[in-house]
């Protein structure tokens, strides 16, 4: 967010008439502003403004033809907009108010007042941009396992039907692969729930690691994860399921007192496969085949129905 003291403060002044152009570059003197002008929006300069000023004096009675430009423009959607307009034309341009229009101004008007809307219009918009900042963060959080920061699992569930429901509709495949923690209570025993903790972190993050950025990938709940792998058939899911098994044996997890290894259990399930209907049956695959991999004696890759 840009800081409301930043100094000069870019202004683009859209003006077909260069009196006008000439009195507001009067009213806000360098080197606190440095205004563009321009008669049509279509050109910006190389360096966003901070504020759009819209004469609209001269502009016809059809206000999308001035200010259509300025918010289908990917670059200026966002920018704060003042209408600088006649006192007897408000009443046409007060509709556009709630369509991203930020503020009007009537003239005449002196230096003083353009300057303060121009503070007001920047203050605002700060405050707009804060509160939707806030918002982003708290819809992260929100979908966030805060100790590894993958999705958590009401996320997974969501993510997954929708997904799935993908899948079924063009038929492509989509995998689910379950991970389980080998012998996890023995690591909290011996070392404590912290160090536990810290395992399932970093165990987080070498998963994030591995996986395609396409791919989802959650703690589903206590030692076990998640990953929801999009256009992926059962053979490549499988080898995914096989490299991450290796990788995960193979990697030395810090704790504060000794260094640890361990390894994990993991089930792959696929989708289509005969009995698999939606996310729940795709994922009570992947969970059932990971409980033939312990059963087999751990630190191994199973598929559902028998595959693998």
């Amino acid at each position: 967010m840009e800081k409301l003291s930043e100094c000069p403060l870019r202004i683009l002044l859209i003006c077909e008439q260069p009196e006008v152009v000439t009195g507001i570059r009067a009213m806000l003197p360098s080197p606190g502003y440095q205004v563009t002008a321009g008669a049509t929006p279509d050109a910006l300069p190389p360096d966003l403004p901070h504020i759009i000023l819209l004469d609209v004096n001269g502009v016809p009675a059809r206000p999308e033809r001035a200010l259509g430009p300025l918010w289908e423009s990917v670059a200026t959607w966002d920018t704060p907009l003042l209408l600088l307009t006649a006192r007897e034309g408000v009443d046409r341009w007060l509709s556009r108010l709630e369509e991203g229009l930020v503020d009007y101004l009537a003239w005449p008007f002196s230096p003083g007042e353009l300057a303060a809307r121009i503070r007001l219009v920047r203050r605002t918009k700060a405050m707009f941009d804060e509160a939707r900042k806030t918002h982003r963060r708290l819809e992260e959080l929100s979908i966030t396992d805060s100790l590894t920061g993958l999705y958590n699992g009401w996320y997974l569930q969501h993510r997954g039907r929708e997904e799935v429901a993908r899948a079924k509709r063009y038929q492509h495949p989509i995998s689910c692969i379950m991970v389980d923690v080998d012998h996890f209570k023995r690591i909290n025993d011996a070392h404590g729930h912290p160090s536990g903790n810290v395992v399932l972190a970093e165990l987080g993050r070498l998963l994030k690691s591995i996986i395609r950025g396409s791919d989802i990938a959650g703690r589903y709940g206590g030692e076990e994860f998640l990953l929801i792998l999009p256009e992926t058939d059962g053979p490549d899911a499988m080898l995914l399921a096989e490299r991450l098994r290796g990788t995960v044996e193979q990697h030395c997890f810090s704790l504060s007192d000794l260094p640890l290894t361990i390894t994990v259990s993991v089930g792959v399930a696929t989708f289509p496969d005969r009995g698999i209907s939606g996310h729940e049956t795709l994922v009570r695959e992947a969970d059932q085949a990971m409980y033939q991999a312990k059963m087999s004696g751990r630190n191994r890759v199973a598929g559902g129905r028998g595959e693998g």
